[in-house]
């Protein structure tokens, strides 16, 4: 099976079998390596895009932006990637790098779809405008990579690159409500809150 038809069929399994997709999911044990993190985050953006009533033109770029959008972590340092805590200064500047390496292997593509290199570019914006890499806020940051960055955000608050789970994905749903307004908007939280709910 080649790359786009496991995408296209990921993208069905979502739009289709949303319920089952969020009971596995959220039952998937760990550890779990940084590739399912990309591939589970891209199924928590496409459902939640479906919740939503985003269109299957819109889906698709959305799909394949998120599961891309920390290519660049394969050119960032181990070290980095696996710290937990917080970063020094001179780490967290070495971190953010990821976000422009991978903007630089996305846009190697000529066919590559514009919105997936956006969502890449912008996965680590923050509504308040404390993200990077520009601190670009609210409507500055395209539609598709709030849904990107959301997911992100859920996945990593369960502790999906730690070797056991960190929090269950109800806390993990209480965190992002938390968030609101501040890293994402309210009734995209809202919204991700009913499809848990499923």
């Amino acid at each position: 099976i080649d790359s786009e038809t496991a995408v296209t069929h990921l993208i069905d399994s979502a739009l289709v079998k949303t319920q089952t997709l969020v009971w596995c999911l959220n039952t998937d044990p760990l550890p779990i390596n940084s590739t399912a993190y990309c591939v589970r985050a891209a199924i928590w953006a496409t459902l939640l895009a479906r919740q939503i009533g985003l269109v299957r033109s819109e889906i698709e770029p959305l799909f394949l932006g998120t599961l891309l959008a920390d290519v660049g972590l394969r050119l960032t340092p181990q070290g980095l990637i696996e710290r937990r805590g917080s970063f020094r200064k001179e780490e967290f500047t070495a971190y953010k790098k990821h976000v422009q390496l991978g903007v630089e292997l996305l846009t190697q593509y000529p066919d590559i779809d514009q919105r997936v290199i956006s969502i890449a570019r912008c996965h680590h914006e923050r509504l308040d405008g404390l993200g990077f890499p520009k601190g670009i806020r609210g409507q500055q940051i395209p539609v598709l990579a709030r849904f990107a960055s959301l997911a992100y955000c859920f996945e990593r608050i369960l502790g999906s690159l730690s070797e056991t789970r960190n929090v269950s994905p109800a806390k993990a749903t209480a965190r992002l409500y938390r968030q609101r307004d501040l890293k994402f908007p309210e009734q995209l939280v809202v919204e991700f809150i009913h499809l848990m709910g499923m």
